[in-house]
């Protein structure tokens, strides 16, 4: 059978993937979103975590697609992305959400992903920047820790693959924190802390993951 290849874009909602008759493999590449930048600001967001590889699933099943959203900027719209992105504040940039592939149907952007939406495949998404100070890029497969600016300040940690970041606000499992007066934490299996600025802090990057069991070539960098 000649191989098939389906992208899948943000729109902002979950979006349905039916798996074809004789298939019973997906060769999977999922990217976090980036963060929000700071402001008007020209340095560059950060990227969200890229998880690649091949899962095993079930002829005629349907899956879900949730591609997360890029972390907004500025005083106005700094809104976490789509899936799970942390707020930023003030001026500082937003959290980018996170990308996931699932079998659960039923369920919004919230619920742990283990059990309550059967993922399968998640790709974190990076850490908001803010003022003279960058977030943590998306899980690889550890989420990055935000920097700082001055020692007046205190970065949103990244999460790990067992625990969300810690920060101004510490994530919850899979909805990155609030930065106060700083960047937001990135989505992810688990998601990124919110920076506490002073000078300047961005937000932790979340974390990705793959479910081990029927999943093989699986391999995590940076989108």
């Amino acid at each position: 059978m000649l191989a098939q290849t389906t992208t899948f874009s943000y729109t902002g909602a979950p979006q349905q993937y039916t798996v074809p008759a004789g298939v019973t493999r997906l060769q999977v590449t999922a990217s976090g979103a980036g963060g929000g930048r700071f402001g008007n600001s020209t340095t560059a967001a950060i990227t969200g975590g890229q998880v690649q590889a091949i899962l095993t699933v079930t002829p005629g099943e349907t899956l879900t697609v949730v591609v997360g959203g890029q972390g907004k900027a500025d005083a106005v719209t700094n809104e976490g992305g789509y899936n799970g992105g942390g707020k930023g504040n003030g001026s500082a940039g937003a959290g980018g959400g996170a990308t996931e592939l699932r079998r659960a149907t039923s369920v919004g952007s919230t619920g742990d992903y283990l059990t309550a939406r059967n993922a399968l495949i998640v790709a974190g998404g990076a850490g908001g920047n803010d003022q003279n100070a960058i977030g943590g890029a998306g899980g690889n497969p550890t989420g990055k820790n935000g920097t700082v600016a001055a020692g007046d300040s205190q970065p949103g940690l990244g999460a790990t693959q067992t625990a969300p970041g810690n920060g101004a606000v510490a994530a919850t499992t899979n909805q990155g924190g609030e930065g106060s007066f700083a960047g937001g934490g990135g989505g992810g299996y688990y998601a990124g802390g919110g920076g506490v600025a002073g000078s300047g802090a961005g937000g932790g990057g979340g974390s990705s993951w793959v479910m081990p069991t029927g999943s093989s070539n699986i391999s995590y960098s940076t989108a």
